[in-house]
């Protein structure tokens, strides 16, 4: 599942990078201060129903990758480097 806003002048869906871009560059919000109003357009989807192929490009080839590590907490990184090999 990841983060999307739909573009709305092309009516793509893309992956949320930050509070401003997309993962492929596409700027969604223009304001410095992000309201409710703009978080419900968030919605998490699948990467099947993503249709910016710059988006669904970029995590279809991290797919080796259980998790995308991104996503992943300093704990979880902790954790991870604990276990034996």
């Amino acid at each position: 599942m990841y983060p999307t806003i739909q573009s709305r002048s092309t009516n793509e869906i893309h992956i949320v990078k930050d509070k401003f871009y997309s993962e492929c560059g596409e700027r969604y919000n223009y304001f410095y201060n992000q309201t409710r109003r703009d978080l419900r357009g968030i919605k998490f989807r699948e990467l099947n129903e993503i249709t910016c192929e710059a988006c669904k490009s970029f995590f279809s080839s991290h797919n080796d990758v259980s998790v995308n590590p991104r996503v992943l907490t300093s704990t979880d990184l902790l954790l991870q480097q604990k276990q034996p090999l």
